[in-house]
């Protein structure tokens, strides 16, 4: 037998929402996203008479930039770009700060905060604009001017998919075009004063465009004009050339600005034969199909695997062996307690102690005995029995996150349909689509969100904040990526996400009839390059970014990489990878597709603009259903069957993919050194 070691458990940041103010009139909650801290106000949580101006403070963690102050409801912060500003609180107010990464960023100064540091200034054909930093801003002014900025950056050599995000505002005084650009020019060349930089000449490539009369404000690629987006573009050397610049007509007066430049740059999508530079991949096989939900367990490392199908055969892996060991733990169905139908949720609490999640709901805790490296099995809660529910569905019940912090646990509760239309229409028992929270024995049941079809993959990032998968319909809508919060309302079954909007409606014949109320919130959009559908494919309509992932992909599993999470002898992903959740796509199930997911791709979150750079990491790798960030610096993930294609699960057996940044793979050579 071997020792066994605690491991200290860390949560960080609570969530609390606001009383209702009896004598102030109105509450403002101010909460802090991944990457930073609230210093004023002192409290979360605090009432004030309406009408009140509250000056707010938003401090960035090292390794992070403030990117801005998001409001609900919207409107209520005086320059919402700045960390210190004011909200005007005139009813309930709730308040989020955002941060982002600066690892990765091949900028330098890409939020201006030090002037114009690092960027040289570039004149085109017109006059010279005004071109200075306001507010931590840049700003090009003046009348008929075009110009702008430019910075030389190293892209990690030929062949890396360099991506571009930021944000833009376009202010006019006239009905005349206004226009900003961003440019990648991809050689070991600078923008020369008085020439026009010309899309696909002396490798110069537009990646946005925004031209047209009026303001406009917001994310860089979600408000560039769609037939001139592109994200990204394929690094051929080791130098590129970033330039940002804009222009109006001659009998205009306008300004445009710009912040939050981010500029990443990560290894093209790789396949397991060929996996990405300085990655290594082992594979370990299962003597089962279906290995659905992977958990690491807090104090020794071991990874667990819970077979969806079949017996619910629960295996222990030891991944400090060579080939990696699976040892049969327990078959769950056969253990004497109601677990029925497949399994769908497996997690671990700070103690050892194992949770098992059924389709029906039959929620299992396995009491861990650190002697004997061994459980003792009971029924901790059975949703469908306790709450009369009957069927539970075509879904059912999920995945499982627990936050001892808040003390609160979170359940997905899927839809009871498949989802084929109106002829098929989703009842409501006043459970299903629904994210269920319970307090961590159990008790206290209540509504989380609602509004969502089946988040077959639910995780929790560092900050504490909640995050879903939606398989979505039968229709061709968007798979749906959801940023989860209390209260919230995400649209199913009465609106979906495509390339023409986050809530969209009517365009595919197998929806269900819109309900009258909303505005439900939005899911988040994917900026790309990957994981969206391209011309001719389902879902695709005008292009430009895409409010979720391709139909039909099946994401079924996510984890954020947070290196704070990682052991102190753990050999880390590089920077670009920290804070990207990883997520498994199982591929399609439908005949009407092409074949979509059947990968593994990585998601940078943009908090601020609820969106996400999405990257392809590992291509045709079976049907990949779940994925976990170890401890150890590596990741895993389930691969439930070897098909690459095809609307069939088809025959094999489950593996375990191993992925390290180092060769040869880490293997920890003991636990006890943690």
């Amino acid at each position: 037998m071997r020792q066994i070691f605690p491991l200290p458990f860390v949560f960080t940041f609570a969530i609390h929402v606001g009383i209702v103010g009896v004598a102030y009139g109105a509450d403002l909650t101010v909460r802090a996203l991944l990457g930073g801290t609230i210093q004023d106000p002192s409290s979360e949580v605090s009432s004030y008479p309406n009408g009140t101006q509250v000056i707010i403070r938003a401090i960035a963690s090292e390794g992070f930039v403030f990117t801005g102050w998001i409001s609900e409801p919207e409107g209520r912060i005086e320059k919402s770009h700045l960390a210190t500003t004011a909200v005007t609180v005139t009813t309930d107010t709730y308040v989020k700060a955002t941060f982002a990464p600066l690892a990765g960023n091949l900028i330098k100064n890409g939020d201006f905060s030090d002037g114009l540091s690092h960027w040289n200034i570039w004149e085109g054909l017109n006059s010279p604009p005004l071109i200075e930093t306001v507010e931590e801003q840049l700003r090009l002014s003046g009348s008929g001017f075009e110009g702008g900025v430019y910075q030389t950056f190293e892209t990690g050599g030929p062949g890396r998919v360099v991506t571009v995000t930021g944000l833009w505002n376009g202010v006019s005084t006239s009905a005349t075009d206004t226009w900003g650009e961003i440019w990648a020019i991809d050689s070991n060349r600078i923008p020369q004063n008085g020439v026009a930089e010309v899309d696909g000449v002396a490798n110069a490539i537009r990646l946005f465009e925004h031209r047209t009369p009026g303001d406009w404000m917001g994310s860089i690629p979600v408000t560039a004009d769609q037939e001139t987006f592109q994200i990204d573009f394929i690094s051929s050397g080791a130098q590129a050339t970033l330039l940002i610049s804009g222009g109006n007509e001659p009998s205009a007066t306008s300004s445009i600005l710009f912040d939050n430049l981010e500029v990443c740059s990560v290894p093209a999508p790789a396949t397991e034969g060929i996996p990405p530079d300085d990655f290594t991949l082992r594979s370990s096989l299962f003597p089962v199909q279906g290995i659905a939900r992977l958990a690491e367990h807090p104090l020794t490392g071991d990874v667990y695997g819970l077979q969806a199908f079949g017996s619910g055969k629960l295996y222990r892996i030891d991944v400090n062996t060579d080939p990696i060991d699976a040892t049969l733990v327990a078959e769950l169905k056969t253990i004497g307690i109601e677990f029925g139908t497949y399994s769908t949720g497996l997690r671990f609490d700070s103690a050892g102690n194992l949770y098992a999640m059924s389709h029906d709901g039959d929620l299992l805790k396995g009491d861990y005995d650190q002697g004997t490296d061994s459980f003792t099995w009971s029924s901790f809660y059975d949703f469908d029995d306790t709450l009369g529910i009957d069927p539970v569905g075509d879904h059912g019940f999920g995945e499982m996150v627990f936050d001892e912090a808040r003390g609160k646990m979170y359940i997905n509760y899927g839809a009871i349909e498949r989802g084929r239309g109106n002829t098929e229409p989703e009842p409501d028992n006043g459970y299903n689509t629904r994210i269920l929270e319970t307090n961590l024995d159990g008790s206290g049941l209540q509504i989380f969100s609602s509004g969502i079809r089946h988040d077959f993959g639910l995780t929790q990032r560092r900050d504490g904040s909640l995050f879903g998968l939606e398989n979505s319909n039968d229709c061709h809508s968007a798979e749906s990526v959801h940023f989860l919060e209390r209260g919230k309302h995400y649209g199913y079954p009465y609106n979906f996400g495509t390339d023409r909007g986050p809530n969209d409606t009517g365009l595919f014949t197998c929806e269900e009839t819109p309900a009258l109320g909303g505005p439900y919130s939005p899911r988040m959009v994917n900026y790309g390059p990957d994981g969206k559908p391209g011309p001719g494919q389902p879902g695709y309509i005008d292009g430009g970014v895409y409010w979720g992932l391709h139909p039909h992909s099946s994401p079924n599993g996510i984890a954020f990489y947070d290196p704070e999470n990682l052991a102190e002898n753990a050999n880390p992903f590089p920077e670009e990878f920290h804070h990207r959740a990883f997520v498994a796509r199982f591929g399609r199930q439908v005949s009407n597709s092409p074949d979509v997911g059947f990968d593994v791709i990585t998601m940078r979150m943009d908090d601020l603009n609820g969106g996400f750079l999405c990257n392809t990491f590992l291509d045709k790798v079976g049907r990949p259903i779940h994925v976990l960030c170890h401890t150890n610096g590596n990741v895993y993930i389930s691969v439930y069957s070897p098909t690459i294609s095809g609307s069939s699960t088809g025959p094999g057996a489950s593996r375990l993919l191993e992925i390290s940044y180092q060769v040869p793979p880490l293997h920890v050579p003991g636990w006890d050194q943690y």
